[in-house]
């Protein structure tokens, strides 16, 4: 079954507890700015969570607690800064995340762990400027990932350490200056890169060392 509630005032959610079975839940254009602990707390069976266009600005710890069976989440369009240490723990199976046009500017390591079926992430159209160490570190068998148009410039030594089932990495329309040595190291089974409209201007050797699929 399906529950939708979209363009509404609210900012907090309302009384979820009578929902069980609903496998489908949208909660849309509202101004929800907060997920508290435990919100979902009964929707065991849930399979898809639209949560687009509100205000949310961060999750914290256990906000998605027991959707074990979640297989796809939309966070689109909100004012989101920080992917905190394990904010998605207990999303087991979920396949698809986007995180696409918030205003992300960091993310804290193992800020996806647990996210161990995930296979397409989308973080286009942030502002997270530098990718650290092992930002996607757990993200095993994550297939394609989206950086596109989020102010990219550079990215630490091992930035995508731990992705090596990774085939697509769009880095479209950002800021990126240099490709230095073993930036994409790790990546063994990567076929696609998207580095278009950029401000490339040198690429070191070995720049794309590892790369061994392209």
């Amino acid at each position: 079954s399906k529950l939708i509630c979209s363009d509404s005032k609210q900012k907090k959610f309302f009384n979820l507890n009578h929902f069980p079975k609903v496998k489908i839940l949208i909660v849309n254009e509202c101004e929800i700015e907060l997920i508290e602990k435990y919100t979902f707390s009964n929707f065991s069976q849930l399979e898809q969570l639209d949560l687009s266009s509100n205000q949310i600005e961060s999750l914290h710890l256990n906000s998605f607690f027991s959707l074990g069976n979640l297989i796809d989440l939309n966070i689109n369009e909100n004012k989101i800064k920080i992917i905190k240490k394990e904010s998605f723990i207990g999303l087991d199976n979920l396949r698809k995340l986007d995180l696409s046009n918030n205003l992300i500017e960091s993310i804290e390591e193992k800020g996806f762990y647990g996210l161990f079926s995930l296979s397409e992430l989308d973080l286009s159209y942030n502002t997270i400027e530098i990718i650290k160490n092992r930002s996607f570190f757990g993200l095993d068998n994550l297939r394609k990932l989206d950086l596109s148009s989020s102010s990219i410039g550079s990215f630490e030594d091992e930035a995508f350490y731990g992705l090596h089932n990774l085939y697509e990495l769009n880095l479209r329309f950002n800021r990126i200056k240099i490709v230095k040595k073993k930036s994409f190291f790790g990546l063994d089974n990567l076929i696609k890169i998207i580095l278009r409209s950029n401000l490339i201007e040198s690429f070191e050797e070995e720049g794309f060392y590892g790369l061994n699929n392209m």
